[in-house]
């Protein structure tokens, strides 16, 4: 699964309402048990609550305001999950779900979005803060 909402706007964690201007509103991943999952922009609270297994990869856009601490902080209070960086068998299944991606994309007719993603895809790296 692919939440595609990006960033456009620096994230301000100060005012305590961290749902409010998320791309998505909270609850991102509620007992999610198997599979995976990428969110490209902010899951809002409460992420991850009650999960059981599966992978979550969060891109973090550090220059926009969203980082680790950020992320920590939409985590929901008792959320058995952990933080880490990627292997490379993570960076080859994002790979596989932008992919995936991009071809949903291209049938929407969102093709200015796609291009940008599949640019970065056959860079050596990709610039999307994976």
């Amino acid at each position: 699964m692919i939440f595609g909402g990006e960033i456009t706007q620096r994230i301000d964690d100060s005012r305590g309402i961290i749902g409010a201007e998320a791309n998505l509103k909270g609850f991102a991943c509620e007992y999610m048990t198997a599979g995976r999952v990428l969110i490209m922009g902010d899951p809002g609270p409460y992420l991850c609550a009650g999960m059981t297994g599966g992978a979550v990869y969060q891109h973090l856009s550090p220059e926009m305001g969203f980082d680790e601490a950020a992320l920590q902080r939409r985590l929901a209070l008792g959320a058995q999950v952990t933080i880490k960086a990627l292997e490379e068998q993570d960076i080859a299944s994002i790979r596989e779900l932008l992919w995936h991606y991009i071809s949903a994309l291209e049938r929407t007719d969102q093709y200015a979005d796609a291009d940008r993603i599949r640019r970065c895809l056959r860079r050596a790296y990709c610039s999307v803060g994976l």
